[in-house]
């Protein structure tokens, strides 16, 4: 822990240490106010230093509480900003029950934000007056609109009543190993090279709060000048801007869905499996009625039995996604290539062929599911340009495996499409079962 704050010089208060029970702050969950929720931290573990500290975060902040000194672990729980979500901050409140949180410091001043530890029997909840919150906090505090920053209402909950503030409060503070700090380099191929680096984010929550993107391209192009190097930060939504700032310059655009490692991999291995399935599934009526000899009669029946393997699948997949997207991704991917295989090896065996289409349905209807969710965790708070971006991977390659499937039927057979069909896929779920578990840091 550092010891540049406040309390470092000040005794701690044996009585005032609690019973070790665990501190949950609630901090506010925007990225920039998240951080310097951080100060409350430090300040909490200087006052108890017995006492473990977590933080609730959202899915977009969780990355940066595994940089944060001080920190135990970030309470991960995406809520609604717009309604109340009653079953949702239930949901929350047994998760913070299982924790046996002792004391709960809400920064924000609305209403619903102090539910949930309410809700949980924290046994000391702390905040501001705020929203009428008589009811919810048992500490409540006043005097909020009289302290001049952010940082200043934070960190006054982290105080006892009445004690008056500090000249300075400890700073924020992401600590990266220079090992991680390197890997992130060279995964986007930022070799140093000797020249000091400026990072420009230009994200903002409206035009109103944003400098002109018009400034931000001219800072670059003075910044190049002066011999520094420029990055544009942001995620998929900062694309357009970070495009118009960084021009024709060398500034780098680390912006958009494709700036993320895990989420390329995503978009390659959906690629590869999509065109590996619609290599197969586009030419399935000649094959069971030319290879396998089916009557069509019999087909008719075989593809219902497909569609309706899909649909279970599709089911299944709700459950499997949920508790490893890169494992259902996977585990779909080899199941429907042992599958392509079985079928390009089956002759005339009807009820075998039968069995296998269906079964393909089944494999099959996870995919889709595993390959978008796969993207929206990839890309957390971007869920439309994930999105979008995965949709089109996805129509690309529905195209390119037909007209693989095409090109093979001309020169081969259809037992050819099959076999090369049930090895891309086995490269696709094999790709994912090997780099997805290395999931990286953002």
């Amino acid at each position: 822990m550092n010891d540049n704050s406040y309390y470092s010089s000040r005794a701690v208060n044996p009585a005032e240490s609690g019973d070790g029970s665990p501190i949950l702050i609630v901090p506010y969950l925007w990225i920039g106010d998240f951080v310097r929720c951080h100060s409350v931290v430090k300040l909490m573990r200087q006052r108890f230093p017995d006492r473990p500290v977590d933080m609730l975060a959202s899915t977009l902040c969780a990355p940066l509480t595994d940089y944060m000194p001080g920190l135990r672990q970030a309470i991960v729980w995406d809520m609604p900003r717009k309604s109340l979500a009653l079953g949702q901050h239930v949901g929350l409140a047994k998760r913070l029950k299982q924790e046996g949180y002792g004391t709960a410091l809400i920064m924000p001043r609305t209403w619903k934000s102090a539910l949930a530890p309410y809700l949980a029997g924290i046994p000391e909840r702390t905040g501001f007056f705020g929203e009428a919150r008589y009811l919810l906090l048992n500490d409540l505090r006043s005097g909020e609109r009289a302290l001049p920053r952010m940082v200043d209402r934070c960190a006054a909950l982290a105080l006892p009543p009445g004690t008056p503030s500090p000249p300075a409060w400890p700073a924020p503070e992401l600590k990266v190993t220079p090992a991680e700090a390197a890997a992130w380099r060279q995964k986007r191929g930022l070799d140093r090279d000797g020249r000091q680096v400026v990072a420009l984010a230009p994200g903002a929550v409206g035009p109103s709060k944003r400098w002109p993107s018009g400034a931000y391209a001219a800072l670059t192009r003075r910044l190049l000048a002066d011999g520094l190097a420029v990055w544009v930060l942001g995620g998929p939504d900062e694309k357009p801007l970070a495009t118009e700032i960084v021009g024709d310059t060398e500034a780098r655009d680390l912006t958009g869905v494709l700036a993320r490692p895990f989420a390329r991999l995503g978009l390659i291995a959906s690629a590869v499996v999509f065109i590996g399935q619609f290599a197969a599934s586009t030419y399935i009526t000649p094959f069971l009625l030319d290879h396998a000899h089916l009557h069509s009669g019999l087909v008719s029946g075989v593809f219902v039995g497909y569609g309706c393997g899909g649909i279970l699948g599709a089911l299944i997949g709700g459950r499997l996604v949920a508790r490893s997207v890169v494992g259902s991704f996977a585990g779909s991917a080899i199941a429907v290539a042992a599958l392509l295989l079985g079928l390009s090896l089956a002759a005339n065996t009807v009820w075998l062929i039968c069995i296998l289409v269906i079964a393909w349905g089944l494999a099959w209807g996870i995919m889709p599911l595993a390959a978008q969710v796969w993207q929206l965790q990839a890309v957390p708070g971007a869920q439309e340009a994930a999105s979008a971006v995965n949709v089109t991977n996805l129509q690309l390659s529905i195209a390119a495996g037909a007209a693989l499937g095409a090109i093979l039927i001309d020169s081969t057979s259809l037992r050819t499409v099959y076999i090369t069909a049930a090895t891309i896929t086995l490269a696709a779920g094999l790709l994912a079962a090997v780099f997805g578990q290395m999931r990286p840091k953002p």
